[in-house]
């Protein structure tokens, strides 16, 4: 009977370990990245939605390597050259868009006055280095 029962408490430990374990990984790889979609869409960004695990990276190789693959002229605008997919995305969804790295976002902001605006007030508009939970 005591040998039931301690095994039984091992399961049941390990089962709530497990099911913390979990709902870490499933709010790191969709919930928490979803959340951050409705929120740009409401400040105004536009972007890809989110794509588990890799988010923008698969386009983002294929387009830096169709890039490396073509000569380029002296003559010839450098900035898709440079960074292809974030020239696209500019493109397609304009000067205030978001990409995703992974789970996380990056925002691209290339409107002139947006820049300003972050650049004068940089105690507002601080770089957050978070760790993955």
């Amino acid at each position: 009977m005591k040998l039931i029962t301690e095994s039984l408490n091992f399961y049941l430990v390990a089962a709530v370990i497990l099911y913390f374990w979990a709902c870490r990984i499933v709010n790191c790889v969709w919930l928490r990245p979803r959340r951050l979609e409705i929120w740009f869409k409401s400040q105004g960004f536009k972007g890809n939605p989110y794509r588990l695990w890799y988010g923008d990276l698969k386009d983002v190789a294929k387009m830096t390597m169709d890039v490396q693959s073509k000569a380029t002229n002296l003559e010839d605008d450098i900035g898709p050259y440079v960074l292809p997919f974030h020239h696209h995305i500019v493109q397609k969804y304009g000067k205030r868009c978001y990409m995703w790295n992974g789970p996380k976002p990056r925002i691209v902001v290339v409107d002139p006055v947006s820049i300003r605006e972050v650049l004068q007030k940089y105690d507002m508009f601080v770089r957050v280095y978070t760790k993955i939970h």
